[in-house]
């Protein structure tokens, strides 16, 4: 080491590193930035999958056809009951957009709603009609008269698979009203496990009358709008 070097402050030999090194210390605290971003984001993910509260509702849509907030949450708790004993009254809501275009974000958004379908995680699911027809193919629905008196709906807004009905068209929804929604929305329930355990078996009763909530009536018309 040189005399120069040896006589350095140590503020001297801050600058002196920092002059050299910053490029490499920025990119290393942008590294480290990033990281705890995902790990955090990983990490309320799993949280938010593991604690399904009293009830979990999951729609799955082509994009996003409000520009109001999805604070389903709020306007469903008052239909949920308490089912853990906690004393507090939870609405787990969770939004899937998966485009037309499948696109890697599409690709992404596909195989997280997947996931979660393959545990039943969703006692409610709502669709748009493209992603209603993706999914129908598959026998991953419940028989929606569990759930629905269907006997005063309309056969159109009814949707079978395999001469058994498993969604229903939320026409003239008051709560998609507020929302100013414009496209048709439906919906169904994913099917219950063998081996589901009594809180499960237990939200999926809450599910009953969280969808009767969604599906009450406004009392002035909605336009028919189509899908583009």
């Amino acid at each position: 080491m040189s005399e120069e070097k040896r006589k350095m402050t140590f503020l001297q030999w801050l600058e002196n590193f920092w002059y050299y090194h910053k490029w490499k210390v920025i990119a290393g605290v942008l590294l480290i930035i990033a990281l705890w971003a995902g790990i955090t984001l990983y990490i309320d993910t799993l949280k938010k999958s593991e604690n399904t509260g009293d009830i979990t509702v999951v729609s799955v849509f082509s994009g996003a056809y409000t520009n109001k907030k999805m604070n389903l949450e709020e306007r469903l708790v008052d239909s949920v009951k308490d089912i853990d004993g906690d004393g507090e009254i939870l609405v787990n809501y969770t939004a899937h957009y998966i485009g037309i275009k499948n696109t890697d974000e599409d690709k992404v958004a596909k195989a997280q709603f997947e996931q979660g379908l393959s545990k039943c995680y969703g006692d409610i699911m709502l669709f748009d009609e493209t992603r209603l027809n993706d999914y129908i193919k598959k026998d991953i629905f419940e028989p929606i008269e569990n759930y629905v008196d269907l006997s005063n709906i309309p056969e159109e807004d009814i949707v079978k698979r395999n001469d058994v009905a498993v969604a229903v068209r939320l026409t003239n929804s008051q709560i998609l009203r507020d929302m100013d929604f414009a496209i048709d929305v439906y919906v169904s329930v994913v099917f219950i496990p063998d081996d589901a355990d009594e809180k499960l078996l237990a939200s999926r009763e809450n599910a009953k009358s969280a969808i009767a909530k969604l599906m009450g009536k406004s009392q002035e018309p909605i336009e028919e709008n189509k899908e583009e």
